[in-house]
């Protein structure tokens, strides 16, 4: 199986996938309307998840400056670190642009699920709150 965060033996596929899958999980379980979620605890959590993914836009901005060819000598040695840094910051898979913006994507679905949650709450509070108030009017009838 591929993941986001590489494939078979790639270093980071397993806690990757583990993430992956936990919010697909819940995704899931908001898609089908299991999940609730007190609105105030739940935008405390999104807004937390909203300023975790400023800063991981802030990494990624930052690692511009890694990714730059910047040249370290002429010697072998200068030129494989310059390369290897190269590679660290925007190689593919594993690499830090890969994996900040993976994670990235995961903070904006896992705080997309929340306020889902809120909504799904929100909604079933007023649904019974409405069928509270039928079953209290028809009794006064």
């Amino acid at each position: 199986m591929t993941t986001p965060f590489g494939a078979g033996g790639a270093r980071l596929a397993p806690v990757g996938a583990a993430v992956t899958n936990q919010v697909d999980q819940l995704r899931t379980s908001v898609a089908s309307g299991s999940v609730h979620m007190e609105q105030r605890s739940a935008e405390a959590a999104a807004a937390r998840l909203d300023d975790i993914a400023d800063s991981v836009a802030r990494m990624l901005r930052e690692l511009r400056r890694v990714e730059q060819k910047v040249p370290l000598g002429s010697g072998p040695a200068a030129e494989w670190m310059s390369r290897h840094d190269e590679l660290v910051a925007s190689g593919g898979m594993d690499s830090a642009r890969d994996i900040l913006t993976t994670f990235q994507g995961l903070i904006s679905d896992l705080a997309t699920a929340v306020r889902a949650a809120v909504r799904h709450t929100q909604e079933t509070d007023e649904a019974v709150e409405s069928s509270l108030d039928t079953i209290r009017g028809g009794g006064d009838a």
